[in-house]
């Protein structure tokens, strides 16, 4: 199970802190005045993230960090996802700084403005000459996520070819790859039909996707929702229910696993009900898609 909750015990969890900034000191001027949280998976450690207040609408991710084990595999962006929704509640606007290297992940994960260039950064703050692979840091770049536009407006529109691209590489995002395992079975997602959801920087925020069968039967594959508490599942779940109307389906299915507590909520709230349980499902599924 995947959770991200706060971390108090700041001073046990610095070392990965300091593995994505050295400077020891540099971590101490913001560390105590910071809130820091982690994304756990069975109660391992996977990634930390460090946000500070910058002013009353403003705050920054000041420091971001991945176990090595688990880079690559979606961790940091899923951290980043979660938290910024939290603290859109609280602020408007969320700003990072990071080398040239790192600008591509951050715009991948909302920080799709930009805001400022600090020049020579690296060199008045660090003693120490600072390398990014071979990359040698110099300025500071500042882009920032706008949290509450995000949050706020989007819209929903049908998979086409045009955002079939962007499809398939949101599911590797979120699923690890485009196959999505479903009762035993390797679904092909690049084929599936289906939603997404977009937000106002025309960045994909949600997914639903589905099948329909011979017999009249929708099941739905796969369903995402990047920012919670808008709405957005509920909505995707109307577009397949008019969809499933339109086809003449008898009825919708989908499946979902026993420890996701909150889905079985959001589901069973919205007229699914419990119909089967398979025994050992996910150690099935491992073995025929072992990123699960």
């Amino acid at each position: 199970m995947i959770e991200v909750k706060q971390i108090f015990n700041k001073e046990e969890y610095l070392n990965l802190i300091l593995e994505a900034d050295p400077d020891e000191e540099i971590v101490n001027e913001y560390i105590h005045n910071s809130d820091m949280y982690g994304i756990f998976e069975a109660e391992k450690i996977m990634a930390e993230i460090i946000i500070t207040k910058v002013d009353n609408k403003t705050c920054e991710l000041k420091n971001i960090a991945t176990v090595e084990q688990a880079r690559g595999r979606g961790y940091g962006k899923k951290l980043v996802k979660q938290i910024a929704q939290m603290y859109s509640n609280k602020y408007e606007k969320m700003i990072v700084g990071t080398t040239q290297n790192n600008i591509p992940f951050y715009v991948k994960a909302g920080f799709d403005k930009y805001y400022k260039t600090e020049y020579n950064f690296f060199v008045k703050k660090h003693k120490d000459e600072i390398f990014d692979g071979d990359l040698h840091c110099i300025d500071m770049y500042f882009y920032y996520m706008d949290l509450k536009k995000s949050n706020n407006k989007y819209e929903i529109i049908e998979i086409n070819n045009n955002m079939r691209n962007r499809v398939n590489e949101y599911l590797i995002n979120e699923w690890e790859s485009t196959n999505i395992i479903v009762r035993g079975k390797i679904i092909d997602g690049t084929k599936l039909e289906g939603f997404v959801v977009l937000n106002n920087g025309n960045n994909i925020i949600g997914l639903i996707t589905y099948l329909i069968y011979d017999n009249n039967e929708m099941e739905i594959i796969s369903l995402n929702s990047n920012i919670e508490g808008i709405g957005i599942g509920k909505k995707l779940i109307d577009k397949v229910k008019e969809i499933a109307i339109k086809k003449d389906c008898k009825l919708i299915k989908l499946v979902t696993t026993n420890d996701n507590v909150e889905a079985l909520k959001f589901y069973q709230k919205r007229g699914f009900v419990i119909s089967n349980i398979y025994i050992n499902a996910m150690e099935k599924s491992r073995k025929l898609k072992p990123e699960i």
